[in-house]
């Protein structure tokens, strides 16, 4: 179940069979390591970002920047794609949903549980969508600092009849790995 990659004080550390990092003590027991580097935190190589806008307005000088859609997560018979966009000073995520929701609307709402224990909830304010499921987060600082302190353990995203868990986390830091391609330097 548990692949030892190194030794941490007199834990041992390893990989779940789900990919998820642990640390296993000498007493039997085991936690989720949810320690996030500060190199990961502070890295300034952009050469992995990818981008399908990065655009500065030459009257105004406003920025927009979309990165990619990437593969964040999938159900049993549903995926979840994000990108996050920067406005200027302002962040947010945009999400798609493959699955049966029932519609989007300013009452749906993605929630993130962290391995650290902290869930994290944001509402849509995007226009109602029975179609292609697709929803608008605003990323506050408060929300963003959570989002870097750790990996995505699960998610859960409602719709205005139904609701989907995504457990099969494809891209769990995937906050922490791609936030620096649209971050205020």
């Amino acid at each position: 179940m548990i692949c030892s990659i190194g030794l941490y004080s007199q834990s041992l550390k390893g990989v779940s069979e789900e990919g998820k990092k642990v640390i296993l003590h000498e007493d039997g027991t085991w936690e989720y390591d949810v320690e996030v580097s500060s190199k990961t935190n502070s890295n300034t190589d952009l050469s992995d970002c990818k981008y399908w806008k990065d655009e500065v307005d030459d009257f105004t000088g406003n920025i927009k920047k979309y990165t990619k859609s990437k593969l964040v997560g999938r159900s049993k018979y549903s995926n979840l794609n994000i990108e996050l966009r920067r406005f200027d000073d302002s962040y947010l995520i945009y999400v798609t949903y493959s699955g049966d929701l029932g519609c989007v609307s300013s009452d749906s709402w993605i929630m993130f549980k962290l391995l650290n224990g902290e869930t994290i909830k944001l509402t849509n304010f995007g226009d109602i969508d029975c179609g292609d499921m697709n929803m608008f987060f605003a990323l506050p600082k408060n929300t963003i600092d959570k989002l870097l302190k750790s990996p995505i353990e699960k998610i859960r995203v409602q719709g205005t009849e139904y609701y989907s868990d995504i457990e099969n986390m494809k891209l769990p830091s995937y906050f922490i790995d791609n936030f620096k391609c649209i971050k205020i330097n």
